[in-house]
């Protein structure tokens, strides 16, 4: 508003703005009451733009997380009938099954599997007692990660908010490293 009064206001776009008609035609035959009047409407402009109520802002509430269903939801059910604690699904068709002892990940065939460069299904077993250590990482801008590593391969599961939560993971992690620790105690 301000700058429109400043470049317009020798016209009386102020006061045809402030519905002052009468005044908005003197001004604008008058040159802006020959420039002084130009110069109070700018003044009043910055005025009337500081005395303005500002608007409330908007506080977004968080949205309700709403997972992905299962890709492959018998394999799921069979998974946890066979002992299974955690079944996770991720992007590209990518599988972490995860038992008292060990971790199965499978990856499938399938159109969102080509992205990840899987191009047949695939299954590998790592054991916890194989396991030297446990790397993880919270899903934020990027996606999250839980990484298995043996003296022999590196199992990294990773996953985007569509498929898991922090708080999920998290678990699946507080009971994977649980599970190693005992094993190495064991030993």
């Amino acid at each position: 508003m301000i700058l429109l009064v400043s470049f317009l206001g020798w016209s009386g776009f102020y006061r045809f703005y402030k519905k002052q008609y009468l005044q908005g035609v003197i001004y604008f035959f008058t040159a802006g009451l020959f420039c002084v009047g130009w110069g109070l409407d700018i003044y009043a402009a910055i005025k009337d733009e500081r005395n303005k109520p500002k608007k409330a802002k908007k506080v977004k509430e968080p949205k309700a997380v709403k997972l992905k269903p299962p890709t492959f939801p018998e394999e799921q059910k069979a998974a946890i009938e066979g002992g299974a604690k955690f079944y996770l699904e991720s992007f590209g068709s990518r599988i972490a099954v995860i038992y008292d002892d060990r971790v199965v990940f499978k990856a499938k065939k399938g159109n969102s599997a080509l992205m990840s460069g899987v191009l047949a299904d695939s299954e590998k077993t790592v054991f916890y007692a194989d396991c030297i250590g446990v790397s993880y990482k919270d899903c934020d801008t990027f996606p999250g990660y839980l990484k298995f590593e043996t003296a022999s391969s590196v199992c990294v599961f990773d996953w985007d908010k569509k498929y898991q939560t922090n708080e999920r993971m998290t678990e699946v992690k507080l009971f994977v490293t649980e599970r190693i620790g005992a094993y190495k105690n064991n030993t």
